[in-house]
């Protein structure tokens, strides 16, 4: 990992491997400072944080600093990290089917299209691709920064979604509305700010990107092989909030120009979105070329770089522009960024936009459909809610079977559930919105139990009624909306599906699928809300039309999900003390000890592939006595060695992670101890 800091990597490996450490043999002599040492050995040259603060431009009252490290760097470190040894893709490959081996598959990453762009680039090498998610969600309650997480679309699917493959490089500060104390309009509106400062933060982030990017380098990659490497930006991911940020564009679809009132429409192919189009726009309606007559003045300047916004003579019509260019007036961070475009590479998460947002519509638009056709006629409010949720909480109660074994009905189900999914649709009837203990898989479970949880849901109130009231028939809507649930069943199944891959033919289906859904949306519940829009009608329905772009970019839905660096969240924020991230400097300690973790983990895999190897010679493993160590000593190797506790290194099976053991106060000696039985546990301290 460098040759300057190869004698200081070596002492650290001495260190680290040493039953009989103690804090006097060297010269720091608690973990802190250790930890430090760690960094600077195992990340030359990128240990440092960078700082860029947009107070004064945005608000003046709050401390808006933001925090990261070199992005290309540490792309460059992930290729290089021998855990991904034989587990990254260096070309594209168009993928297969075992139905259909004459035609082109989608099933993994470098079978995508847009893999498949990297390597038409430059011929001659191969690409790395980078994948950035930001949530400003993670930032929770009255905290003032939430993360940008990287990982690389090389990696194979099964390593993308685990959450140590997922590294912060940057802390993006949070604009908090209630301190705003000089709300205005326009340009200078909170909306307008928030949007400014993520860009600006953006911009710093992905500094002289397109020059450093312009041509190969050597990288050493995981397998040992130096190769020629052209590094490209693969993606950004995020949900609804994140996509209007990224693109500048509030409440509007970001793929297409399908007005507000038209996301069901299915007859008409609406102009895709693109980068260039967007820009254009843009930088029109900021120089006021879409204003009228004499009135034409620049709305807001900006430099070259996009850096320096500030409003010009015509910022009073700000908001008038900003409706009729579609998105904010502001340079967007993207526009500089080669062979990238925002618009068609920007990834929804499924988890986000189907399973906690359409879904949620359709339960909705469930209870809606039964409101108006039975519980109205009949006089019976809420009474699909409570029979829905009857029929659910059967699933968990207690039965004697015919042998007379007493069994919860929730085993005799193939679905799971809990009683949060049994409680769905009686919060929705009584809150209008989910509860937060809710789970996205549980949604997802309920949707497969629907068909069989709404059949003939009214049947013998329906029948009663209309036996009294020939003239005034009421119609129990449970097999048409059992219709509805089936076709949205089908898609999803179809979209989800990972293995075999997904041809050219399963992708026409995906969208004469997602055609068919959304005319029965809008036929099937034609009903609207306060604000006179269709119940169904909204942005994240829409994107059902356009969820096989993400089959052809990214091949496999997979490498759209979020659940890696979520629970990557856990490791690198919660881990770390969820109620440290309380202020500007708070966070630039959460992006020293993110960088701190991540040197750890390096030290630790090349502590353990020395190891498993065994190329180290028996002179470079002494303990403190001198005596040899055997290279796979804190490895059971099942050969009996000489050597007493032989199995009961502090490696034993598990990665070392030194920063986890590091949570303590500064000021307090500490002694490092063995792992195993006797030594109470691995890599513990004493103090």
């Amino acid at each position: 990992h460098g040759t300057a800091s190869l004698e200081e990597s070596r002492k650290l490996l001495s260190i680290i491997t040493n039953l009989d450490f103690k804090p006097a043999d060297i010269k720091h002599s608690s973990l802190r400072t250790m930890a430090r040492h760690v960094r600077r050995a195992m990340l030359p040259g990128n240990h440092e944080v960078f700082k860029r603060s947009f107070a004064e431009e945005l608000d003046g009252k709050q401390v808006l600093d933001f925090y990261w490290t070199d992005p290309i760097d540490a792309m460059k470190r992930s290729v290089a990290k021998l855990q991904y040894n034989g587990k990254l893709y260096t070309t594209f490959k168009p993928g297969t089917s075992i139905f259909h081996p004459d035609d082109r598959a989608f099933d993994l990453a470098n079978s995508g299209m847009v893999f498949q762009g990297a390597c038409l680039v430059d011929t001659e090498s191969s690409p790395l691709l980078a994948l950035f998610y930001a949530d400003a969600s993670f930032s929770g309650q009255s905290m003032s920064h939430h993360p940008i997480y990287m990982c690389l679309l090389n990696l194979h699917e099964d390593e993308r979604m685990k959450p140590r493959n997922w590294i912060p490089v940057g802390w993006i500060p949070v604009y908090d509305d209630s301190r705003d104390d000089r709300p205005g309009r326009g340009y200078e509106s909170t909306a307008a700010r928030k949007v400014r400062l993520y860009h600006q933060c953006w911009i710093e982030f992905l500094d002289g990107w397109a020059e450093r990017t312009k041509d190969a380098m050597l990288l050493p990659w995981a397998d040992g092989v130096t190769r020629s490497t052209r590094l490209f930006l693969g993606g950004v991911m995020g949900d609804q909030q994140e996509g209007d940020k990224y693109t500048g564009e509030p409440c509007l679809y970001h793929r297409c120009y399908a007005p507000r009132k038209r996301y069901l429409d299915t007859d008409t192919d609406f102009e895709v979105k693109t980068m260039r189009k967007v820009r254009q726009r843009v930088e029109c309606a900021a120089a006021g070329v879409f204003m009228k007559g004499n009135n034409r003045t620049r709305i807001v300047k900006w430099d070259p770089d996009g850096r320096n916004v500030r409003p010009g003579p015509g910022a009073k019509f700000y908001e008038s522009q900003r409706i009729k260019a579609g998105a904010h007036l502001f340079f967007n961070a993207f526009w500089l960024i080669p062979h990238f475009c925002i618009n068609l590479m920007y990834m929804r998460d499924t988890m986000h936009q189907i399973d906690s947002g359409v879904i949620i519509s359709f339960l909705k638009a469930i209870l809606r459909k039964f409101r108006e056709c039975v519980e109205i006629p009949l006089g019976i409010t809420g009474a699909a809610a409570k029979k829905i949720t009857n029929r659910l909480r059967r699933l968990l109660g207690k039965e004697r079977t015919a042998s007379g074994h007493l069994m919860y009905g929730a085993h005799a189900c193939l679905v799971p559930v809990n009683f949060a999914t049994t409680n769905v649709f009686k919060q929705l009837e009584e809150k209008q919105k989910a509860a937060r203990n809710t789970r996205a898989c549980d949604y997802r479970h309920l949707l497969l139990l629907l068909p069989f949880i709404l059949s003939n849901l009214f049947r013998d109130e329906v029948e009663e009624h209309n036996s009294h009231n020939q003239g005034n028939p009421v119609v129990d809507p449970s097999e048409e909306l059992i219709g509805v649930t089936n076709v949205f069943l089908r898609w999803y199944k179809l979209f989800r599906q990972t293995t075999p891959g997904k041809t050219g033919a399963e992708i026409n289906i995906l969208r004469s699928l997602s055609d068919r859904l959304l005319d029965l949306f809008r036929t099937v519940f034609p009903y609207h809300n306060k604000l006179n829009r269709h119940i169904m009608d909204t942005e994240k329905v829409h994107s059902i039309r356009h969820c096989h772009l993400d089959v052809t970019n990214y091949a496999n839905p997979i490498n759209c999900c979020c659940d890696g660096p979520e629970g990557g969240h856990k490791t690198w924020v919660h881990e770390q003390g969820l109620k440290t991230n309380q202020g500007s400097s708070s966070a630039k300690t959460l992006m020293t000890h993110s960088l701190n973790k991540e040197a750890s983990q390096l030290l630790c895999d090349a502590v353990r592939c020395r190891v498993e190897d065994g190329d180290a010679s028996a002179e470079n493993w002494t303990d403190s006595r001198g005596k040899a160590l055997a290279p796979d000593r804190f490895w059971s190797s099942g050969i009996e060695s000489e050597i007493a506790g032989d199995d009961e290194g502090p490696c034993k099976g598990i990665e070392l992670n030194i920063w986890e053991r590091a949570k303590v106060r500064r000021h307090i000696v500490h002694t490092l101890v063995g792992g195993g039985g006797q030594h109470r546990g691995f890599d513990a301290l004493d103090y």
